[in-house]
């Protein structure tokens, strides 16, 4: 689960951690729904398995998993498909602030001490 701040409030999301994508990617409602405008956004090109797509990229004040808060996050924006079971992806964006521990076999994910921000 990560939380997404905004001007209007909170939104939390079912995310997958994707240390393969760039940035963080989170559907347009939800950061509408935080308060968090897209007007005037950077369009970038995003790879995905199904081909390029142009997307709007935005800068989050704040994204939060667990304990670890991360200020300035830049995320695409982009709705997943439904049968993924997951809103988001937690991409390099948020992760690369943080020492990270995967642990496939426990199924937990440890961040600690956050080296920069943004």
């Amino acid at each position: 689960m990560a939380t997404i701040r905004g001007d209007a409030g909170e939104r939390t999301l079912q995310v997958a951690v994707d240390t393969g994508a760039t940035l963080c990617v989170f559907p347009p409602s939800a950061l509408e729904a935080a308060g968090i405008g897209t007007v005037g956004a950077r369009r970038i090109s995003m790879t995905t398995a199904s081909g390029d797509l142009p997307v709007a990229v935005v800068t989050i004040p704040a994204v939060r998993v667990g304990r670890a808060v991360a200020l300035g996050v830049e995320a695409a924006l982009h709705e997943l498909p439904a049968s993924g079971f997951v809103d988001g992806l937690l991409g390099l964006s948020f992760l690369r602030r943080f020492n990270i521990t995967i642990d496939f076999v426990r199924g937990w994910l440890n961040l600690e001490s956050e080296r920069r921000n943004p």
